[in-house]
């Protein structure tokens, strides 16, 4: 990396995404990792997808951390995904000197608020690769944090799904298993995850979430650790993005780092990724989810060892070196 910067990084501290990003950067950088919004807790997180929320209580927050000194004049500012980012506060950073990177993990069509803002940014890059292209932005693809290929790996499990529950997620796990009844050697393995029991009670009322899933739907995150032990027993893993997105999502990239077969519905997949990966992939159609696929999974042959070139292709380090590359 360039000699020595000043960052600060603003964005969603919950997953521990930031944290690892910021670990990465202060081996060579002097970094301070600061939450997008005042209050963190899962359901505040919540109530801030609300725009009334954000315009309530962000720009005090804003403001509160100027005065509090840490926006100097020789920072170099990287917001990630925040959820709002009040205009008059990047006038003022701007004007105090400070360079800054917007870089979004998620699409603009959910972050609407910041559309109108995009030149307020010095740079702005994406992971979804519709958004690049309507936007002009700098194409940026997300990362893993397995550090190479798992070597003691065991394919106990067929498919496996980790996610948030979202969207129409629980209607696609709900017709894998019903494909299963007809498919009796077929390993399944499934964890959802929803940050807020009372908010999932309410989706679920309304909704009508089938008790099935309802009864197997986490309040906390899985730990990363046992997350790896997943993987290391899985032969594909199963991503579903929001149809609201186009990028390919973080479990993508973990799930190609752990040596497994990625399946997926992101009907992109294969212009985000380089040529040598095309053979790790697997589409996805959704509108004709069938028995087929999973006897598709069952017969297909161990994957090759990750070369070198597609390790470091997926890795914390080649997204970092790019998120600070454009502050010169």
């Amino acid at each position: 990396m360039s000699s020595s910067k000043n960052i600060i990084i603003i964005g969603p501290v919950f997953f521990g995404y930031i944290k690892a990003i910021a670990d990465h950067l202060g081996v060579s950088h002097n970094v301070r990792a600061i939450s997008d919004i005042p209050f963190t807790h899962p359901f505040f997180r919540a109530l801030f997808k609300f725009y009334f929320f954000q315009i309530l209580l962000i720009p005090g927050y804003y403001y509160f951390l100027y005065y509090k000194g840490f926006f100097k004049s020789d920072c170099s500012i990287i917001f990630i995904s925040p959820s709002y980012v009040p205009s008059s506060f990047l006038k003022k950073i701007s004007k105090n000197g400070c360079k800054t990177h917007l870089y979004l993990w998620d699409s603009l069509s959910n972050r609407k608020t910041l559309v109108p803002y995009l030149d307020h940014f010095d740079f702005v890059s994406s992971f979804d690769y519709l958004d690049v292209n309507r936007y002009d932005l700098n194409f940026l693809p997300l990362f893993s944090l397995f550090k190479g290929q798992m070597i003691s790996k065991k394919n106990d499990t067929d498919l496996f799904f980790c996610g948030t529950f979202h969207g129409d997620r629980y209607v696609y796990i709900k017709r894998f298993l019903d494909c299963m009844k007809s498919f009796s050697n077929f390993n399944f393995k499934y964890y959802i995850f929803f940050p807020s029991r009372f908010l999932f009670t309410l989706l679920f009322l309304v909704f009508k979430v089938p008790y099935r899933l309802f009864f197997n739907i986490n309040f906390r995150p899985l730990p990363f650790h046992i997350l790896s032990d997943l993987y290391s027993t899985s032969k594909c893993v199963l991503d579903l993005p929001s149809s609201s997105q186009s990028g390919l999502t973080m479990r993508s990239f973990e799930a190609l780092s752990a040596g497994c077969y990625l399946v997926t519905s992101n009907k992109f997949v294969f212009n985000q990724l380089p040529e040598d990966f095309h053979n790790r992939v697997i589409f996805l159609n959704l509108k004709n989810l069938n028995s087929s696929l999973l006897s598709q999974i069952k017969v297909l042959p161990t994957l090759p060892p990750l070369s070198s070139g597609q390790i470091y292709f997926l890795s914390l380090d080649r997204f970092c070196t790019s998120l600070i590359g454009v502050f010169k």
